[in-house]
């Protein structure tokens, strides 16, 4: 009786299925023993589908709860869907398990017909739960992405309110905030256009942290200076020069430039002293007359040094006789015009040049 061929008990569509499931060409050839042992497969394949579903299901029902209000109520219809096609699913894998259970007491060729029906219900099942996991985890990574965004566009906004990047870089500063507030529009779009505005929003945080680390140095550049500042003026009082005016800077709109302190030498004049961010120029009145000049700036200098400034003392060779052209250039001493320290800070470590 084993070798008996009983397919023909089974309907076309039951014997395309095992076809399909088992890619066999000769399935009209099965005898009763094959048929068994499909049966037993079958059934273990049966269980390892409803597990996968029941997965699925969890794996949906997290992406739900994940989502937020305003997001569900953008896609309500898809949620409906979602919603019901997890509850009828739940339903059908508890009618599938039911039903392998009683398959077992049947007959093979019973058997076998209802364990085809199984597989294909939740086979269909199966594609529609795929198909809305697909959409649903296409929204949840488009609204992942929207909340990197809108996490990297709330950051952009805070540091832009640093007090040193507003002091050092204030232009830049607006035009990135006016880039931002454009920006802002374009935080509901679509996946395209996020992913460019996320690249965008990156090559300014990038931007960002490289003028933050430049105002640091610039700021500590202008601590440093007006230290340098401090011990100049106390040095002017023991000179028994007198200061005119308060120190300022040349453009107080630009912290970055030249502070300008002018002083009255009583035997030669006014002088005025241009404090960069890491040097001092100075339009000296002071003329070359046995060596003078240059002993003025000498006790200058020793005076600084006391107060742990350290400055090295140069002549710039000017073309022009007005003394707010200042060039860099010989050494040597003419009757008189500008003059450029070079100042350092006396630190414990040793000397650091500005």
């Amino acid at each position: 009786m084993s070798g008996l061929k009983y397919t023909y008990f089974l309907s076309p569509a039951v014997l395309a299925t095992l076809g399909a499931i088992y890619g066999l060409e000769k399935i009209a050839n099965l005898t009763i023993s094959t048929l068994q042992e499909k049966r037993f497969d079958l059934r273990d394949r049966l269980e390892d589908q409803i597990s996968k579903q029941e997965n699925t299901l969890n794996q949906l029902s997290d992406t739900l709860a994940s989502l937020s209000e305003e997001v569900k109520k953008r896609n309500f219809a898809l949620f409906r869907s979602a919603r019901n096609l997890i509850a009828q699913s739940r339903e059908n894998i508890e009618r599938a398990k039911s039903s392998l259970e009683e398959s077992d007491s049947f007959d093979t060729i019973r058997a076998i017909t209802t364990l085809v029906s199984i597989y294909r219900a939740l086979r269909a099942n199966q594609d529609k739960l795929d198909g809305v996991k697909e959409k649903l985890e296409k929204i949840a990574h488009i609204e992942n992405l929207r909340e990197e965004v809108r996490k990297l566009y709330e950051r952009l906004n805070e540091a832009l309110k640093g007090e040193l990047l507003r002091k050092w870089f204030p232009s830049e500063v607006e035009e990135i905030s006016k880039q931002l507030r454009e920006a802002r529009f374009y935080l509901d779009s679509g996946e395209t256009a996020l992913k460019d505005l996320y690249a965008q929003l990156l090559e300014m945080e990038e931007k960002l942290e490289e003028m933050k680390i430049k105002a640091e140095e610039l700021q500590e550049m202008d601590r440093a200076r007006r230290e340098v500042l401090e011990a100049l003026r106390e040095t002017v009082k023991e000179m028994g020069w007198s200061e005119i005016g308060e120190p300022k800077l040349e453009n107080e709109a630009d912290p970055r430039s030249d502070i300008l302190y002018t002083v009255n030498t009583y035997s030669a004049g006014e002088m005025t002293f241009r404090i960069s961010l890491d040097t001092i120029k100075v339009n000296s009145p002071f003329e070359l007359e046995n060596g003078f000049c240059f002993e003025q700036f000498k006790e200058l200098s020793e005076h600084l040094r006391k107060l742990g400034v350290i400055t090295e003392f140069k002549r710039e060779e000017i073309d022009d006789e007005d003394p707010q052209l200042l060039e860099r250039g010989a050494l040597d001493l003419p009757d008189s015009g500008a003059y450029s320290y070079d100042y350092y800070e006396d630190y414990q470590e040793g000397y650091q040049e500005y």
